[in-house]
């Protein structure tokens, strides 16, 4: 017989508190994804690569019309927040309006997609 554990989510505000104790530390490569705290997968040189080149390339093609962000975690909802490598939010006036509306959007369409491959 399979017996199935009750698992415990994590808000956003969770983690960073847990993060403020000191139970995480800035070496621990992780994230809060659908209220799990999840490993990250090392960059390395040919990831960082990839993403140095696609911001630039970014940063040159979309300059006044988006915002590139790399590698900064990106508050979806109340128990999501993942540290995407590169994304391209749509500029609808200041920094913080495109990372607050737009950014939700796109990521959470991006991050359905990184889940399923």
């Amino acid at each position: 017989m399979r017996i199935e554990a009750a698992k415990k989510l994590f808000s956003v505000d969770d983690y960073y508190r847990i993060a403020e104790v000191g139970i995480l530390g800035p070496e621990d490569r992780v994230e809060v994804i659908d209220g799990e705290i999840v490993q990250m997968s090392p960059i390395g040189d040919r990831r960082a690569l990839c993403v140095s080149t696609a911001t630039e390339l970014f940063i040159l093609t979309f300059h006044g019309k988006g915002v590139v962000r790399t590698q900064n975690p990106l508050r979806l909802n109340d128990y999501s927040e993942p540290e995407p490598d590169i994304v391209l939010l749509k500029s609808e006036g200041s920094l913080s309006q495109a990372s607050e509306t737009t950014g939700h959007s796109a990521c959470r369409r991006s991050l359905g997609h990184d889940l399923q491959i």
